[in-house]
């Protein structure tokens, strides 16, 4: 028995029922792990929009009630996504709560926190930002406490499966993986500022109507990771691709970006 544990478990991995070794989560992301218990058990395919945050928001309360809340939201949520790229994770609930992180606003979570000041946004991003509120401006005419993430729409890869889980479309093709989220303009703004800092290669990109920026990480333990972040019809679009398999093809995937939208 102690052998079989000592092969289960060490100081830095942690052992899944499916005989996964994969890291362990941060120390700073602990306070995740009741709420990661509670996803763990449901179904993965119940694992959706339905699912009730507020065991995650009651431990976001406590996680923002010191220092900067906007930055702790943003870097955890960041951190998590980082967790999760580490190992193949395209099946680990924790991407429903990096969806959650990436559209929830701490004075969401808490309304005694004031909104972020809004700095001034880079001259291409402020062009898409501008294109956006005007789009908005147009179709939202009904008001709404608390709007759901929209849905995002795209045609899924010869030879890939698709399974959508609270604002997070997921697509899988044996080893080879990717996650689209729907991220709002605050978020986008930040990922493009960490995703440059930290890319090789920063590319401008278009597929078909939508556009945006392409990351690449070449020199890094990312090498097989690719970063998007686009402007689609009806919103913002951040999406990770790791291709393992060697008869995966990244422009057959790219070309199904041109039907995406929400």
């Amino acid at each position: 028995m102690q052998d079989a544990l000592a092969c289960a478990f060490n100081e830095n991995k942690m052992f899944t029922g499916d005989a996964v070794m994969i890291p362990a989560l941060p120390e700073s992301l602990t306070y995740m792990k009741p709420f990661l218990e509670f996803l763990e058990s449901f179904p993965p395919d119940a694992i959706n929009e339905d699912i009730d945050p507020h065991l995650l928001e009651d431990a976001l309360r406590s996680r923002l009630s010191t220092g900067n809340p906007h930055g702790a939201l943003e870097g955890d949520a960041q951190l998590l996504e980082d967790w999760l790229a580490s190992f193949d994770s395209s099946e680990h609930p924790a991407h429903w709560i990096v969806g959650y992180l990436s559209y929830v606003l701490p004075e969401d979570i808490d309304p005694s926190i004031p909104a972020a000041p809004v700095e001034p946004l880079d001259p291409e991003i402020e062009q898409m930002v501008d294109r956006l509120e005007s789009i908005a401006s147009r179709t939202n005419n009904a008001e709404t406490t608390a709007p759901a993430p929209p849905r995002i729409q795209m045609d899924v890869p010869v030879g890939w499966t698709s399974h959508v889980a609270s604002g997070i479309t997921e697509l899988k093709n044996g080893r080879s993986w990717a996650t689209l989220m729907v991220i709002n303009l605050q978020f986008f703004e930040l990922m493009h500022q960490q995703h440059s800092a930290m890319a090789n290669m920063t590319l401008p990109v278009s597929f078909g109507k939508n556009s945006g920026f392409k990351f690449l990480y070449p020199n890094s333990e990312m090498a097989n990771v690719t970063d998007y972040l686009l402007e689609v019809a009806g919103g913002y679009v951040r999406i990770r691709l790791s291709l393992s398999n060697i008869t995966d093809n990244e422009q057959q995937v790219e070309r199904c970006f041109e039907s995406l939208k929400l």
